[in-house]
Formats: C-alpha cells, structure tokens, sequence
C-alpha cells in the first residue's frame, strides 16, 4: 500500500502527519494492526519522490534514526522495536523517552488545532536520557565502551 504524493502533501501540509506518526507510536491507539498500517503510510511518506525528504526530515526531528531504518523495511518490526527497551551503541531508547516524544506530539496538536493550519514549532527533539551522550559516527560511545 502506497499513498499518492498528492495525499502526502496534504499530510504534511496541515499537520495531519503529526496523527499518523501518534498511531505509529501507539499514543491514539493499542490495535497493532491500526500502528502497522500507520507505519505503512510512513514508509510511503519518506520514499516518496516528491515529498520523502520533507517526511524524512520531519521524522528524523522526533525519532531515532534506527526506528526510521524499520519503518523503511519493515512496518511489522518497526513497531515491535518502538515498544521495547533498547540500550546498545545504535539505539537507547525506553519508556521516559517515549513519554517525551508523546508530550512533543501533543503539544504540536493541540498548537495545530488552535492555529487551524500546521507551523511546525519543532526543533530536533533531544531526549533528556540523551543529553550526555556522545554519538560519533551514529553509536553511543558510552554504550560502546560498555560493550566492549
């Protein structure tokens, strides 16, 4: 299932993206088929030839680039590792980490809905758990001394 770049310029023109990537991530729904099928429009959104790189930067503002690789492959596993723990030198990601994109999210929303367009307010959202962490070269280096 692909989107026709015509709806995922409507989709990142007035914001409704911000309730695709909420479903993806299970803020407005538990149904996994319903967060697989978000996924999926996702992954139609960023290799879109017309509005991908649009999507991709939007998502590479609130996700870590290792979930964006799955929802790029596979929707199914995507999902899966949205909702676990992970702390290796590619990925640290966990439940107050998702609590924060969740807040981010929300408040992107609500500002859309009072404004009743999308100015997207987003700067890369920088995760507390991340704030002293170095990353070279796409690891956590903390995580890679650990590692070793």
């Amino acid at each position: 299932m692909c989107c026709s770049s015509l709806v995922i310029a409507e989709l990142l023109r007035c914001g409704s993206i911000l309730f695709v990537i909420s479903a993806f991530a299970g803020f407005s729904t538990r149904d996994t088929r319903t967060r697989i099928a978000a996924a999926s429009v996702l992954r139609c959104s960023i290799s879109d030839s017309q509005h991908g790189q649009r999507a991709l930067s939007l998502l590479s503002l609130l996700l870590p680039q290792p979930i964006i690789s799955y929802v790029a492959s596979d929707c199914v596993r995507a999902v899966q590792v949205f909702d676990e723990f992970h702390e290796s030198p590619e990925l640290i990601w966990n439940e107050p980490m998702r609590t924060e994109l969740k807040t981010l999210i929300a408040n992107e929303v609500s500002a859309t809905e009072r404004m009743g367009e999308w100015v997207p307010q987003m700067r890369p959202l920088v995760f507390e758990q991340l704030r002293d962490e170095l990353m070279v070269c796409a690891l956590f280096i903390n995580s890679v001394l650990m590692f070793r």
